[in-house]
């Protein structure tokens, strides 16, 4: 677990103290008050590093499955 904590840090939010918590959901719910269907969203970082861009397939659906696309799917893309 520590292994993937420090592979990933770069990717997550920063963490949140217990004051910086209450001051967010006071925030919320002030602006709330005046646009009801206003939703917090945490911000997240831009990913550190891109290591595995995905190919773009012109059968998303049957390679989005892989082995366990039914046999007609996977006879189409073959």
């Amino acid at each position: 677990m520590h292994e993937l904590s420090r592979t990933i840090a770069d990717d997550l939010p920063e963490p949140r103290t217990l004051a910086g918590a209450w001051r967010e959901m006071r925030a919320t719910w002030k602006r709330q008050r005046i646009e009801p269907d206003y939703q917090y969203d945490t911000p997240v970082p831009t990913p550190a590093v891109v290591k595995h861009a995905r190919a773009r397939d012109d059968d998303e659906l049957g390679t989005s499955i892989g082995d366990l696309a039914p046999g007609i799917l996977a006879r189409a893309g073959a």
